[in-house]
């Protein structure tokens, strides 16, 4: 009997401390400024700004943060890049999760990085007027460029 009730006591001690470690991660990952990270390539922005959305073929809402941004700015340039096929290209910009989106300016100076689907609703919400970026509206994937 009192093995049974160590054994519980040090799982849910397991569980609290795990999910203390996620969200621990999670706000690493949602206060992780913009400064420091590299340009991003004019390859991949087209010579403009762009939305830049790093993906993997099992994320659920990247497709979402696509619909999102042809939605909320229509016209801006989006480049789809799969983190599983190019991990150098996503370890460049401290990519863990997906989506992870940049948000570049015309410069290639990374203006916000936003990770998850609602980080990218928040951001679009509390911008005021949308950035002008180039026309090409249609997301490519980064082998291509």
């Amino acid at each position: 009997m009192t093995s049974r009730i160590l054994i519980l006591f040090l799982l849910g001690g397991g569980v609290l401390w795990l999910r203390s470690l996620w969200q621990r991660r999670q706000r690493a990952d949602e206060n992780r400024q913009s400064d420091g990270l590299p340009q991003v390539p004019a390859a991949l922005r087209g010579g403009g700004p762009a939305w830049v959305i790093f993906t993997t073929p099992t994320c659920v809402a990247c497709r979402s943060v696509e619909q999102i941004l042809a939605t909320d700015r229509p016209g801006e340039r989006v480049v789809r890049i799969d983190a599983t096929v190019d991990p150098e290209l996503a370890s460049r910009w401290e990519v863990r999760r997906a989506p992870t989106t940049l948000l570049a300016d015309a410069d290639g100076n990374v203006v916000a990085r936003l990770v998850g689907a609602e980080a990218v609703r928040r951001y679009l919400n509390d911008t005021a007027s949308p950035t002008t970026l180039a026309a090409d509206s249609e997301p490519l994937d980064a082998n291509s460029a």
